[in-house]
């Protein structure tokens, strides 16, 4: 897996308290089972995974098609919203 991080901002309100602040943000692998990897291009798999959230990056054997079995995607999703199934 890449070293991708993820920095999350948000506005400035004049009355924050990092208390009350509830990240309803998470990164999550989502494995795509029996796909062909003529589909596993980068840009088709991300495709796929914006349906659940912005994807981030694909593993290295999904990139590199060394392991056939599933592709792997990284993917940064709301949990707070419904999520398909």
């Amino acid at each position: 897996m890449n070293k991708t991080r993820v920095l999350y901002l948000s506005p400035w309100k004049r009355d924050f308290h990092h208390s009350t602040r509830y990240h309803t943000e998470s990164q999550i692998l989502i494995p795509l089972m029996y796909m062909p990897q003529k589909y596993w291009s980068e840009n088709t798999l991300f495709e796929i995974a914006s349906a659940v959230g912005t994807p981030i990056t694909v593993d290295v054997p999904t990139q590199y098609r060394s392991f056939g079995y599933y592709a792997m995607i990284l993917v940064d999703t709301d949990l707070s919203k419904h999520l398909m199934r």
